[in-house]
């Protein structure tokens, strides 16, 4: 007998094609209306004949199959299989990427607080203040805690994981890997002093502590979470404290004094580094111990520009006063009895301490001149 008849439904659909204008539009959260203005500013309508109305309406269709395409891309690494439109492999790259991109002040905003439902409530502030729309900001606050949450007990490298289940470039990736890496280690960024670091700066920061004193550094012998410190090198720095007592600071003050005459500061910086050098050098060499306690931890950016920063620009120091200082301070260290008396591990960790703090530093007081002459 010949089998049973069945019904089937068929849908034969043909190769995704994407208008990237409008898709940039609906990323930004503009409605189908804003958008054809938008659009139109921009000669639309010169490279394709029609009325406002007409692109409105086409932008509209284009918005509704991106409505179907958000749930997918909430999964990026899975998109490709589970979109039911075919979808070429450069254009899902592209997709995603576009999705997950996000204006800097907005994550500098969110940087220090905690990502829940009451930030997500309070983001109108944020929209209001950079003029975007609200829709936009949500998105981005809802990517950022979205990746968070995908990577915040995996091992490995937070870049790596970042880039492996999002399918983000590797730039990208860097930048969400700052913004967990930050949130995560609950730095202080929202004080009024700090107002003038961008999302970039902090981003610089973050980047070169995970390199250095995350568990993906070179250094680590051990691998665990890249968004946690490595508790190693916190125990072997807790054991250079000898490096902040008195004898130890003489020590380093005679060393820079000898090697500051080969290298010299400009003579505002000299003259203020010999009328205070103690305050400084006690100061400096504190903040480099602090990361062994979790509250001087938080207080890393806020300390830097109280302690540091601000001191330094008042005595009138320039930004390569300030890089030649720390570069002369971490090879002065080097040469104490305290230091050379220390295993070679620790003497190591002291390395691994000042190469990404002077980094930070320097970067910190660049911006901060930035914003005074601004």
């Amino acid at each position: 007998y010949p089998p049973p008849c069945m019904n089937l439904d068929i849908s034969v659909t043909g190769e995704l094609r994407i208008d990237w204008d409008a898709y940039r539009t609906w990323v930004n959260g503009l409605a189908p209306a804003e958008a054809a203005q938008v659009l139109t500013r921009a000669g639309a309508l010169k490279t394709c004949p029609g009325s406002i109305d007409m692109l409105r309406c086409e932008i509209a269709n284009e918005y509704r199959v991106f409505d179907l395409l958000e749930r997918h891309l909430q999964v990026p690494d899975r998109l490709q299989d589970a979109c039911l439109f075919p979808v070429r492999e450069s254009a899902v790259r592209r997709l995603i990427e576009l999705y997950y991109q996000f204006d800097a002040p907005v994550v500098r905003d969110l940087l220090g607080k905690k990502l829940n439902s009451k930030t997500r409530r309070d983001l109108e502030d944020t929209a209001e203040r950079n003029s975007l729309a609200l829709v936009s900001c949500r998105r981005q606050f809802d990517n950022l805690r979205r990746v968070f949450k995908a990577v915040e007990e995996l091992k490995g490298s937070l870049v790596g994981n970042i880039r492996a289940l999002f399918l983000l470039p590797e730039h990208l990736a860097k930048e969400y890997a700052a913004a967990v890496f930050l949130t995560n280690q609950r730095f202080e960024t929202s004080k009024r002093k700090l107002g003038f670091l961008s999302f970039n700066d902090f981003a610089h920061c973050a980047n070169q502590m995970i390199a250095h004193w995350s568990y993906s550094s070179k250094d680590c012998a051990s691998q665990d979470m890249d968004q946690d410190l490595d508790a190693n090198f916190l125990r072997d720095l807790k054991e250079l404290k000898a490096m902040g007592e008195r004898e130890a600071l003489e020590e380093i003050r005679g060393q820079l004094a000898s090697k500051l005459q080969l290298a010299p500061l400009s003579q505002t910086a000299m003259a203020d580094f010999e009328a205070g050098h103690k305050q400084l050098l006690r100061r400096l060499t504190q903040l480099a111990l602090s990361l062994t306690t979790s509250k001087d931890t938080r207080d890393f950016f806020l300390d830097t520009v109280e302690q540091l920063v601000e001191p330094w620009s008042q005595a009138g120091w320039t930004c390569n006063d300030v890089e030649q200082f720390l570069a002369t301070y971490r090879a002065a260290a080097k040469e104490t009895s305290t230091l050379m008396r220390a295993t070679k591990a620790r003497q190591k960790t002291w390395d691994r301490m000042l190469v990404p703090m002077s980094a930070c530093i320097v970067k910190i007081y660049a911006s901060y001149l930035n914003s005074r002459e601004a």
